[in-house]
């Protein structure tokens, strides 16, 4: 009898919010809101999307700000809770109960969403498990809070004024930092009370028992805080009630203050991007001597930024895989270490702080400095774990087993190292190789290094254009003797500084080392590659700013060696010969494509037009189209020995930067963000060529493809339709359902 009570109390205060008309708006509202912040707020059908939902998630939160307190306030009226014949805490679960259902049927309704995206790109399940788990926490939370606030005020719009300004702030409280500036424990104590910061890791795709505890004991605080209020009201003397309420709030600062030293994370992502992978806890199983790793942090940091978190519990629990590993973070100014950083190479990096009336920048750390037998190997900056398991592990291998990664480069096409692929030393030297510049035979002087000299270093060839029959030779010699090499060409060059021209002096025949890869199987098709998959150029003609798009830099898709695609410039097509390969002990296999629309673009009138406006192919054969291979290998004993990629361009720095792209850092500036994927390729290639198939594994893994890459994907009339127009006809729907039972309900007299 006292649960079909409840059950009356539940429905009742349920079918009022669903009765209410206010309620349908309140629901529309929030979809049409989640919609236009994640798919128009970011671009999503004009190139800037992203299968990322972190930001749908964190618009669902900001939406509530509002929506939780209307709905608390037209649920029914608190004023009148105390005159209801049922025990204080029953009235107050069974309100929170029936206000995060009418919530649950809304976020039921976002479910279209992630789907739609899943159509154009590859959505994390992970992320959307965790991402739902932890908004539903968020919002029974939020209920929680809400009910207590109107609870307490007798005036249903100061109630829900109030509600919303606490949302407003207990929200983004982990940003005050960034424009007040306060003593650190204020700081840490606003992070602990963000309700977003908690929201972090399940966005991630991490359940993380702090966050889950976080919330779970806010709400039992807050509801016997409502309760001991209705007892109050109800001048109500129950001492068990104020006794829980004090053992409530006991518990929850007891569970703030140890929830940091006593917790687990369960890492729930598809490549457990978030845990210690086998390979890594193997090496570390391997240490006999005492290895330290130092985090030097700086407070700020760990106040200011959710990921630092991930960060220090990354590798407490990497440390954990060996008794002979001991992790110590450390506060370099509170050390007084800065000195000591700066001996080891390691540089304060800068972030802006505000007060009232200045503006200032403070110099922070989050540098990794791992010790041992006397050797020492460093981690400048880190402040996220995307990479962190690989930095570690490529360094601790080094320390431990002594196997360093070494890479020589040679220039072949006239092109400088240190200006025009300037991105490639520090970027292979931040991936954990020693890079070392070397020469052809014809281009060698005194005191120059010929690369067939160091044979046991893998080399990079940056096009072959000005190469000899001689350097061809060498190059040949040393790729038979064991050598292994990434040769980066084609039988084009282009005038990249100028106007993009075919360059007069090359063609097909010339190139010495494309004519010398034919002894390995390995034909360069006479032609550039076109593709409809391409980059879109934003280039100024007859002053005026058109976007084209640019069919010979073509944009590879999600592949297995390139998981992120890639952008390539004025590519060559590859052909292979199985049988020739197999002459001289090699196979030969295809590594990177372009899409099935891709095209060979002939010569015209002697040369290729390559101007991006005047670039117009009328390509009326289907038939023509197929996909090209642009990259292939030579493997000896399963190994990799040589890699052929038939852009030399690929790495050039102003042409990466030139198709890179630029985001807002928050404050209205624009922050400029470099396309590492063909980076990332080139670094790929020297860990398959240093047998480092594990380690490649390791920085595999957590990079997850989030680019928008099908082709067969849905357009944007559609998403509207099943993630706005389904979605708002189904609770109108249900809407009008109700309305009539009730109509015949009140009809027929009951009411």
């Amino acid at each position: 009898m006292f649960h079909k009570r409840l059950i009356s109390l539940y429905k009742y205060i349920l079918f009022r919010l669903l009765y209410n008309p206010f309620s349908y708006f309140l629901i529309l509202l929030f979809i049409i809101y989640s919609f236009i912040s994640f798919f128009i707020g970011r671009h999503f059908f004009i190139g800037g999307g992203s299968t990322d939902l972190h930001v749908f998630f964190t618009s669902m939160s900001s939406a509530m700000i509002l929506i939780i307190p209307a709905i608390t306030a037209i649920s029914h009226s608190f004023s009148k809770d105390y005159l209801l014949p049922f025990k204080d805490i029953d009235i107050i679960i069974t309100r929170l109960v029936s206000i995060f259902s009418f919530c649950f049927i809304i976020i039921i309704l976002t479910v279209p969403v992630p789907i739609c995206v899943n159509a154009f790109g590859d959505v994390d399940s992970a992320q959307v498990l965790c991402g739902y788990l932890g908004i539903l926490l968020y919002i029974n939370t939020n209920i929680a809070v809400s009910i207590f606030i109107f609870t307490i005020c007798n005036h249903i719009i100061f109630a829900f004024i109030l509600s919303i300004l606490f949302f407003l702030f207990f929200n983004n409280a982990h940003l005050i930092a960034v424009s007040v500036n306060l003593p650190n424990w204020i700081i840490s104590l606003c992070k602990e009370f963000s309700f977003e910061w908690h929201f972090d890791a399940c966005s991630k795709g991490i359940i993380d028992s702090r966050d889950f505890l976080f919330y779970i004991a806010s709400c039992l605080l807050l509801v016997f805080a409502s309760v001991a209020i209705i007892k109050y009201k109800r001048r109500s003397r129950n001492l068990l009630i104020k006794k829980l309420f004090l053992l409530a709030s006991a518990s929850f600062v007891l569970i703030l203050l140890n929830s940091s030293k006593y917790f687990f994370r369960i890492d729930i992502t598809n490549n457990k991007k978030f845990s210690v992978s086998p390979y890594s806890s193997a090496l570390l199983s391997e240490i006999n001597e005492p290895l330290k790793i130092t985090y030097y942090l700086s407070p700020v940091l760990k106040n200011l930024y959710p990921q630092v978190r991930d960060v220090n519990d990354f590798i407490q629990t990497y440390a954990s895989k060996s008794n002979n590993v001991f992790y110590e973070v450390i506060d370099p100014v509170k050390n007084h270490s800065e000195k000591s950083l700066a001996a080891h190479g390691i540089r304060g990096e800068q972030i802006q702080t505000s007060t009232d009336s200045t503006t200032s920048y403070t110099t922070v750390y989050s540098a990794v400095i791992i010790q041992y037998l006397e050797n020492t190997e460093i981690i400048p900056f880190v402040l996220d774990t995307k990479t962190l398991e690989y930095d570690m592990t490529s360094r601790i291998q080094y320390l431990s087993r002594g196997i360093a990664r070494n890479v020589q480069i040679a220039i072949g096409n006239g092109l400088s190292l240190e200006s025009d692929y300037n991105y490639i030393k520090p970027w292979l030297e931040s991936q954990g190789f020693s890079v070392y510049k070397t020469y052809f035979p014809s281009q060698a002087s005194a005191g120059n290094i010929i690369f067939y000299q160091i044979p046991d270093v893998p080399l990079l060839v940056l096009g072959t254009s000005e190469c000899t029959q001689e350097d061809a030779d060498a190059l040949s010699y040393f790729i038979q003797r064991g050598g292994k090499a990434l040769i980066a060409t084609t039988p084009y060059c282009i005038d990249i500084k100028n106007d993009w021209e075919i360059l007069e002096k090359d063609n097909f025949i010339k190139d010495n080392v494309v004519y010398m890869l034919q002894q390995y199987g390995i034909y360069f098709s006479e032609g550039l590659l076109s593709d409809t998959s391409c980059f879109s150029l934003s280039m100024a003609n007859s002053d005026e700013i058109k976007t084209v798009p640019y069919s010979l830099w073509p944009v590879l898709k999600k592949q297995a060696n390139a998981l992120n695609g890639m952008t390539l410039f004025w590519p060559c097509s590859i052909e292979t010969d199985s049988e020739v390969a197999s002459e001289i002990g090699f196979k030969i296999s295809k590594i990177l494509h372009t899409s099935p629309e891709s095209y060979l673009l002939d010569i015209q009138k002697g040369t290729f037009i390559t101007n991006p406006f005047s670039n117009v192919h009328d390509l009326t054969e289907k038939e023509k189209y197929r996909q090209f291979d642009v990259c292939v290998e030579l493997t000896r004993d399963n190994r990799s020995k040589c890699i052929v990629l038939g852009d030399q361009y690929a790495m050039n720095s102003n042409l990466i930067a030139f198709s890179s792209t630029s985001i807002s850092n928050g404050s209205g500036q624009k922050v400029p963000v470099i396309d590492d994927r063909s980076l990332n390729f080139l670094s790929d290639c020297f860990l398959r060529l240093c047998n480092q198939e594990e380690l490649l594994s390791i920085k595999n893994k957590v990079r997850t493809n989030m680019s928008l890459y099908k082709t067969n994907a849905i357009t944007m009339p559609y998403v509207v339709f099943f993630a706005i127009i389904v979605p708002s006809l189904l609770i109108l729907s249900f809407a009008i359902v109700i309305n009539i039972k009730r109509y015949k309900f009140n009809k027929e007299g009951f009411i």
